[in-house]
């Protein structure tokens, strides 16, 4: 089971953080982290977690005392640190398993952060990519494709299917453009394609072979 965790002081940074991560359709589970105090509680907890999204000073802790205190509960967790301008010339921590991000990143560089915590192996981890699950002795397997992906995800590659925009499709369904970016490539890596006109015919072709 894969879990993250999402520390910030600030509710739309907690939004934001939450619909990235859940468009890369990793986490089984997606907790949030508003304060110091639920802090402590959530890193002292016995749910194990896979990747933790950190800005540190919006809940008014130091960043070196905070990630001492996560590593030391949870020394497997994939921990992506977001820093503001005052503090960029700090250096990198040591530790190769922590992703330093700026914190006005987009949502590519979230999203690649994010995925990173699958790039090595773990027991709490599953390493292998999604389109693993969809490939047999004669290549790519069409008949189960799709069940991996969200059904907003879904609903999006219908759009982007009708020749759609990422903006347009952002404004009619009320997301955030980089939003929708996140999604199509979490599609894109499910379905082992490089563009949106192949994953609009192996999304097509995975459609009729799983009967709708």
């Amino acid at each position: 089971m894969s879990r993250a965790l999402i520390i910030d002081g600030y509710e739309l940074f907690r939004i934001s953080l939450r619909e990235i991560l859940s468009a890369t359709g990793q986490f089984d589970d997606i907790d949030e982290v508003a304060s110091s105090g639920d802090f402590i509680s959530a890193v002292t907890s016995e749910a194990p977690v896979t990747l933790a999204v950190i800005h540190p000073y919006s809940i008014g802790l130091n960043e070196s005392e905070c990630l001492r205190l996560f590593r030391r509960v949870m020394p497997n967790a994939h921990i992506v640190v977001f820093r503001d301008k005052d503090t960029a010339e700090t250096p990198a921590p040591a530790d190769k398993n922590i992703t330093i991000l700026p914190r006005d990143a987009n949502s590519d560089d979230v999203r690649d952060a994010a995925l990173g915590a699958y790039s090595r192996p773990d027991k709490h981890m599953d390493t292998a990519a999604p389109l693993s699950k969809y490939k047999s002795k004669g290549g790519w397997d069409q008949r189960n494709a799709t069940e991996h992906l969200s059904k907003r995800q879904r609903e999006i590659m219908a759009m982007v299917a009708e020749g759609m925009a990422n903006k347009e499709i952002a404004h009619r369904i009320g997301i955030a453009e980089g939003t929708v970016k996140a999604h199509i490539h979490a599609v894109f890596r499910a379905l082992g394609v490089n563009n949106r006109t192949q994953a609009v015919v192996r999304y097509g072709s995975a459609l009729r072979h799983s009967g709708y």
